[in-house]
C-alpha cells in the first residue's frame, strides 16, 4: 500500500491521469453526421431531425449524399468524451462584475476617465456599484481619496423625469442645484433614470423623444471622443481613447465598427454576453483559419444565428435598419481591422493577465509604430512592464538602443 501511494503529490497526479484515461477510454461523445431538415427545407437555420442546427453537425468520412430520410444510425461515435472534470458554475452577472472590477483597476492605475451613456441600465448599474465599493474601500486610507471621473453622455429625450432637471426662470443661484427623482424601473421601451455615480453629464438634445437610437447621442459621442484623442496640433487634447465592450447590444456593434474606422482600438471582455460573445466567437473562428481570409460557410451560419438570437432578445429596441445581414457586414469590418482589436478573458489564469494591461497594450500597438511614442504612453500609465514584455519580444537591438536614449532624456529632464 505504501509503495503504491508514493509521495502525496505524485500519487495525486498519477490518480488524476488514471482517472482521465479511464474516462476517455470508457466514455465517448456522439454527433449527427447528416443534416436532414424537419420541414424538408435546406435552409441552414432550420433544425435537423436530430434537433440540432446544421453548423453543429459533424462531417463524417462516410458522408452519404443520397440520404433522403433521417434515421438514428446517422448518429455516430466521434471520439473520446471531451466533457468531464470539475464544474465551476458561474453566471453572466459574475463575468460582468469581474469585468467591472477590472475596469476600475485600470482607471485607478492610469487616472483614466470612464465615459458611458449615464443611464440606469444593467451594465451601468454594475459599474456604478463597483465604483461605490471602490470609493468605500478607499475611504480612510492614508493616501488621498481620488474621485473616479465618470462622464455620462446622455440623450436628453431619453431621461426619465427630465423635467426635474429644468430650472425655473427666476432661479438666481450662482451654483444652481436641483433635486432629481430616481426611478429604478428598467424598461426597454421607455426612458431611464440617470445613474447616480457619474460625476458629470453632457445632455444631448436633437429634439427626438423616447428613442435612444434616434437621439444622435452615439454620433455626438464619437465626435467628442475624436476631439479628446486628436493631437493638440489638430485642435484636440491628445488623450488616448479605448472602447471597452462588456456585453452590449446590436448598437454596440455599430459603434465598434465606427470607432475602428476612426483608429480607436477596442477591447472585448469575453463571456460577458451580448455582442461581446458574438465578437469573441467570430475572432476565434478568424484565428482558427486565417488562410481562408474569412469565415467558412458553417462558421458564418453560426454567427448569423447568434445575431438573429440577439435581435430577437432586443425585439422591443431594434429598428428596421437592424438585421443579421448588416450585423454580419459590421463584424467583417471589425475582423478586417483585427490589429486594433484586443481580447480580455476575466477568468484567464495567466499571471500577467489584467484588464489595465490589456487596455494599455491595445493603445501601444495601435497609436504608433515608433517605440519612443509607445514608451511615453507606457510611462504615463506607469506600466513599463508592458513595454518589456510586448515591445521587446523580438529582442531588437535598435529598438532597445532608441528606448535607452529616450529614458536617458527623461532622467535628465527630471
Amino acid at each position: 500500500m505504501s509503495n503504491n501511494r508514493g509521495s502525496i503529490t505524485k500519487g495525486t497526479e498519477v490518480r488524476t491521469e488514471r482517472k482521465e484515461a479511464f474516462i476517455q477510454r470508457h466514455f465517448s461523445y456522439k454527433e449527427c453526421t447528416q443534416f436532414i431538415p424537419l420541414d424538408g427545407s435546406t435552409n441552414a437555420q432550420n433544425r435537423c431531425c436530430c434537433g440540432e442546427k446544421k453548423f453543429h453537425h459533424f462531417v463524417s468520412e462516410n458522408y452519404r449524399t443520397n440520404v433522403q430520410k433521417w434515421s438514428p444510425d446517422l448518429i455516430e461515435t466521434i471520439g473520446p468524451t471531451n466533457a468531464y472534470g470539475v464544474i465551476d458554475f458561474y453566471s453572466g452577472a459574475h463575468q460582468l462584475n469581474k469585468s467591472a472590477e477590472g475596469l476600475l483597476g485600470a482607471v485607478n492605475a492610469s487616472n483614466a476617465w470612464i465615459i458611458s451613456h449615464g443611464l440606469q441600465c444593467d451594465l451601468t448599474k454594475i459599474v456604478s456599484d463597483a465604483i461605490s465599493r471602490s470609493e468605500i474601500n478607499s475611504f480612510g486610507n492614508d493616501r488621498e481619496l481620488q474621485k473616479i471621473v465618470c462622464i455620462g453622455i446622455t440623450p436628453w429625450g431619453y431621461i426619465r423625469n427630465r423635467s426635474d432637471l429644468v430650472h425655473s426662470v427666476c432661479y438666481r443661484s450662482p451654483q444652481p442645484q436641483t433635486q432629481y427623482r430616481i426611478n429604478n424601473t428598467n424598461s426597454k421601451m421607455g426612458p431611464l433614470s440617470l445613474n447616480t455615480n457619474h460625476t458629470h453629464y453632457i445632455l444631448c438634445d436633437n429634439g427626438i423623444r423616447n428613442n435612444f437610437i434616434g437621439s444622435g447621442v452615439n454620433q455626438f459621442r464619437m465626435k467628442f471622443e475624436s476631439l479628446l484623442s486628436a493631437s493638440p496640433k489638430k485642435g484636440g487634447c491628445g488623450i488616448p481613447v479605448v472602447l471597452l465592450i462588456i456585453g452590449g447590444g446590436y448598437s454596440t456593434l455599430e459603434i465598434a465598427a465606427q470607432r475602428l474606422q476612426h483608429g480607436v482600438p477596442i477591447v472585448i471582455c469575453g463571456s460577458t454576453g451580448g455582442i461581446a460573445d458574438i465578437l469573441e466567437k467570430a475572432l476565434q473562428f478568424r484565428n482558427s483559419n486565417k488562410a481562408l481570409k474569412g469565415l467558412c460557410q458553417e462558421q458564418a451560419n453560426q454567427i448569423y444565428s447568434m445575431l438573429q438570437n440577439l435581435l430577437i432578445e432586443e425585439a422591443e429596441e431594434v429598428t428596421q435598419e437592424y438585421s443579421a445581414e448588416k450585423g454580419f457586414e459590421l463584424i467583417q469590418t471589425i475582423l478586417s481591422n483585427e490589429d486594433f482589436v484586443s481580447f480580455f478573458n476575466p477568468d484567464c489564469i495567466i499571471s500577467n493577465n489584467s484588464l489595465d494591461r490589456t487596455i494599455l497594450f491595445s493603445l501601444i500597438k495601435c497609436m504608433s509604430t515608433n517605440p519612443i511614442d509607445q514608451l511615453m504612453v507606457a510611462l504615463k500609465f506607469g506600466r513599463i512592464d508592458v513595454v518589456n514584455r510586448q515591445m521587446f519580444e523580438d529582442n531588437c537591438f535598435s529598438i532597445r538602443t532608441s528606448v535607452n536614449r529616450a529614458i536617458e532624456l527623461v532622467i535628465i529632464e527630471l
